[in-house]
């Protein structure tokens, strides 16, 4: 039997997206190769249609069929070319993420929310952002769409009975309900503006501009041209001022 392989995969959807992956998608490339990866850009499928548009990274399900595990990184992420091989560093059949717990404020009222909706679970596990997931073969439950669970959450959502997020919601409430074992990593792996310092950006990983529509289409253009330069990602890791006066044009 052929060694199963390792997949990277992302998102892209609708002309906003189309633009940032023109960035975007070469970093994730040039990452799949250097990790030993193949690499996969999903679309649009019948998930829109009968779920929503924000359910369709659970496409992923399928490509366990010959993967054994799927990294599903958000397309408005850079990975720079210091980043270290996520799958090295990975531990048995964990899901991977990064733990966002003490900075999304409203991670307590989705839980809330979400036991109301879909049934009472125990909140062991630290909730996670799921822009940058390490997906499993043994725990590709996490991933599916048959089984009610997320028709339930959106109708609750429509009819105005709760609000929260989407996929990133149901990701968390199943991780909860099966007691499936997490390994978190360092935030560097999902480096966003909720951190607080997004002026250090250049000493992290993946670099992830979500929030900031409107402006992040601008700073993933120029930010990809510069971490092209082992001198630039250098001197902008170490220079965080430099990195805020940029910013301001």
């Amino acid at each position: 039997m052929a060694q199963k392989r390792f997949l990277i995969t992302t998102l892209v959807i609708g002309e906003e997206i189309e633009a940032l992956a023109e960035y975007t998608l070469p970093t994730m490339r040039d990452y799949a190769q250097k990790v030993g990866a193949d690499f996969k850009v999903m679309g649009k499928t019948g998930i829109s249609e009968t779920l929503s548009p924000y359910y369709e990274k659970n496409q992923i399900f399928d490509f366990f069929e010959e993967y054994e595990k799927v990294l599903y990184i958000d397309s408005d992420i850079l990975v720079s070319p210091d980043a270290p091989d996520l799958f090295s560093l990975h531990e048995g059949d964990r899901v991977m993420a990064i733990e966002v717990e003490n900075v999304y404020k409203a991670a307590m009222n989705e839980k809330n929310a979400l036991n109301s909706t879909l049934g009472d679970v125990e909140w062991t596990a630290k909730y996670f952002n799921s822009g940058v997931v390490l997906f499993t073969d043994k725990y590709k439950s996490l991933l599916n769409t048959t089984d009610g669970l997320i028709d339930k959450w959106i109708d609750a959502k429509k009819n105005g009975l709760v609000s929260g997020l989407n996929d990133q919601s149901i990701f968390n409430y199943r991780v909860n309900q099966h007691n499936i074992p997490m390994q978190y990593v360092d935030r560097s792996f999902n480096y966003t503006k909720a951190w607080g310092s997004f002026n250090q950006r250049f000493s992290k990983y993946f670099i992830h501009y979500a929030g900031l529509k409107g402006r992040r289409l601008k700073m993933i253009k120029r930010d990809s041209a510069l971490l092209k330069s082992t001198a630039m990602r250098k001197l902008l890791s170490k220079s965080p001022v430099l990195v805020s006066i940029l910013d301001k044009f």
